[in-house]
């Protein structure tokens, strides 16, 4: 985006990104921009909600002017047993190191599309 528009654009198409992102999650999560293009939520999902909410995301319209269509693929991690909380950093590290993975392997997959994946130990 920026290479081809600017980077004024660019930021405007991450401003988008992000206000649909926080519309989608609302009241039941947070966002934070990791860097670049990338978005992480971190919220109470199960399985079932967060393949909603991915598909949520994507279905959203994204777009400006000069990029009708902009696509979004999703990469999500969730924990369906019982956890602490997630203050411990080496969970937080863990869930986004999988999600990231998540994350590549929907990218791999074609682009705009989703990988839901459970976290729990086997």
């Amino acid at each position: 985006m920026n290479d081809r528009h600017g980077h004024a654009v660019g930021d405007a198409v991450l401003e988008r990104l992000a206000a649909v992102l926080v519309d989608a999650v609302g009241k039941s999560g947070v966002v934070g921009r990791l860097g670049g293009d990338e978005f992480a939520i971190a919220g109470s999902l199960d399985r079932v909600s967060a393949i909603g909410l991915a598909n949520r995301i994507r279905a959203a319209q994204i777009g400006l002017p000069c990029e009708p269509r902009i696509t979004v693929s999703v990469g999500a991690v969730v924990y369906e047993s019982k956890l602490r909380p997630a203050t411990d950093g080496a969970l937080v590290d863990l869930a986004l190191k999988t999600a990231d993975r998540a994350l590549f392997e929907a990218k791999n997959a074609g682009r705009d599309t989703y990988r839901v994946v459970c976290g729990d130990p086997s």
